[in-house]
């Protein structure tokens, strides 16, 4: 069943993923994989249990290092980084007010996105958005947000559609322990999400100098030499 409507369009072209998917018919592609993902059955129960969340991990998915709020996840030896958005668990506990999509990129030119919805395990109604900054001719970062998680990863072209349906498949299963969050985050002076995730990112890519210049707008980022967490 999986990527069934991503094959059929494969087959029809007779051409494979690599050779087809180019930046002008990506979003076709990708929209195609989110429906494909949106449609599929939730896994009955999470086999990933960490302090604050739980999420079902496909077998093909690999994990490499975690701290408390992220993930370095790996799926067709493409690395994608899982952040739980702590600010927005805590702004929903304590305000009314809607839900944003947190822009972690600084540049606007050769970004695209678009907006569509899921049902987690809670059989809730879940707003996401998928966005693509063009990397190179061949790579792009590809970013999924929403449900209190944002994934990161740098990726090929012909991969990206694998890529996001992994993506969705996670982010649908996704729990988060609110109270657990609260109790570890919400006497902290400050989050400073943006600061977690270039320290994670820089992990998945640190030759990557010019997709952390698009996510920090340019500014000094101090990097981590280690993490293993």
């Amino acid at each position: 069943m999986k990527k069934m409507l991503i094959l059929f369009l494969l087959m029809m072209f007779g051409l494979s993923a690599c050779s087809e998917i180019t930046l002008d018919s990506l979003q076709s592609y990708l929209k195609a994989s989110a429906s494909d993902a949106e449609s599929e059955k939730i896994s009955p129960l999470n086999n990933i249990s960490k302090e604050l969340f739980s999420y079902y991990l496909p077998q093909h998915v690999g994990r490499k290092v975690s701290s408390e709020t992220s993930t370095i996840l790996t799926s067709n030896n493409v690395n994608i980084l899982m952040n739980l958005d702590v600010i927005d668990v805590i702004s929903d506990t304590y305000y009314d007010t809607a839900r944003s999509f947190r822009s972690m990129l600084a540049a606007s030119q050769n970004l695209d996105s678009f907006d569509s919805t899921f049902l987690n395990r809670k059989g809730e109604t879940i707003t996401y958005r998928v966005s693509v900054l063009e990397v190179s001719d061949s790579l792009i970062l590809l970013t999924l947000e929403g449900g209190y998680f944002m994934f990161t990863a740098i990726t090929p072209i012909g991969l990206s559609t694998e890529i996001l349906y992994d993506m969705l498949t996670i982010a649908k299963s996704c729990e988060v322990d609110g109270p657990a969050v609260l109790l570890a985050y919400s006497t902290r002076e400050s989050i400073d999400y943006k600061k977690e995730t270039l320290d994670m990112f820089s992990q998945i890519a640190p030759e990557s100098g010019t997709v952390l210049d698009m996510i920090s707008g340019g500014q000094p980022i101090e990097l981590p030499s280690d993490n293993t967490n």
